[in-house]
């Protein structure tokens, strides 16, 4: 939301100019992985949630691993069944061309 506000109050000074604001830029070509941390889920509202991919980190020991099934419990509490699927598989297929 900053970056949209500098963009549109700070026009005059910027060259190049971008052909549309940066939160179409950080939505279209930015993704973002998760793995235990709920704040991406919660930004949704600002971010969408079309560009979030969740991730235990398996084997490494910094992962969810061997608690992914209690980490993914808490951290989705409260999304859409469609939102968790979006996140744990669809977003993932979509960015690597993959068979949904």
């Amino acid at each position: 939301e900053r970056m949209d506000e500098a963009f549109e109050e700070h026009d005059q000074w910027v060259n190049p100019k971008l052909a549309a604001p940066p939160s179409h830029y950080a939505t279209t070509q930015c993704w973002v992985t998760l793995g235990a941390d709920r704040a991406p889920l919660l930004a949704r509202e600002v971010t969408g949630i079309g560009s979030l991919l969740w991730a235990s980190d398996y084997p490494h020991h910094e992962g969810t691993y061997p608690h992914s099934q209690a980490t993914v419990s808490r951290i989705f509490a409260g999304l859409s069944a469609a939102e968790v699927q979006a996140v744990v598989h669809d977003n993932g297929a979509a960015l690597y061309g993959l068979a949904a």
